[in-house]
């Protein structure tokens, strides 16, 4: 009769919980108070990556903020050094790149095919999610009229002193022999701001990813 009753008593206790708490299919944790319903389970997936309209809405956002990636204007360099500056540029989120023909290029041609595939995988390898327009190769005069308004373009002079511009910027770099004369004088009749990236004189290939890392790393 003693387990017949403690059986019976197991029961009444068991439906005064369903009761409590008609939700509760298990048992409830211990600390939970009675009467609440267990914490449905939580999908990580959701709550770490936002829905696409959000994901629209930042890149939008991204896209108008002030520090948005520089625009690179490199003089066309040779193959090789070319190939290295659309590969890091675009790793380093260029937003477009326009090879300029200075008066003292040694390389000629234009390698569309092959630097729009070398952008590719360049992209596919950092996890980028769009490309970098990449423009024929133009005058140095055509460059500049092709910053827009609200750009500020810029010039990399060895020593020279200067922070990076607010803003979006387009950047300059001249060939592996240096801007000629003339081209000096038009970028200071346009007014170009001039940026240092230290006292040594850096190759030009090296000088347009050191550049564009010192725009994207301004407070």
């Amino acid at each position: 009769r003693e387990a017949h009753r403690n059986r019976l008593g197991r029961q009444q206790r068991t439906q005064l919980l369903m009761q409590e708490d008609p939700c509760q299919k298990r048992r409830r944790p211990p600390g939970q108070q009675p009467g609440l319903p267990l914490a449905a389970p939580v999908d990580l997936r959701q709550t770490l990556e936002p829905p696409p309209r959000m994901q629209r809405k930042r890149r939008e956002e991204l896209r108008q903020n002030r520090r948005r990636p520089p625009g690179l204007l490199p003089a066309l360099l040779r193959p090789a050094a070319m190939e290295t500056v659309i590969r890091m540029s675009t790793e380093l989120g260029v937003l477009r790149v326009t090879p300029i023909l200075s008066d003292r290029v040694v390389a000629r041609g234009h390698k569309a095919d092959r630097w729009q595939r070398i952008a590719q995988a360049a992209a596919a390898q950092c996890g980028r999610a769009d490309l970098p327009q990449i423009d024929a190769p133009c005058t140095l005069a055509e460059g500049l009229d092709a910053v827009g308004e609200g750009w500020t373009a810029v010039i990399c002079v060895p020593g020279a002193p200067g922070r990076a511009p607010d803003g979006p910027a387009a950047l300059f770099i001249g060939p592996e022999g240096g801007w000629s004369e003339a081209e000096l004088a038009l970028l200071q009749s346009a007014g170009v701001d001039r940026l240092g990236l230290g006292a040594t004189t850096l190759r030009a290939d090296t000088a347009a990813v050191a550049c564009v890392v010192r725009v994207l790393s301004r407070p």
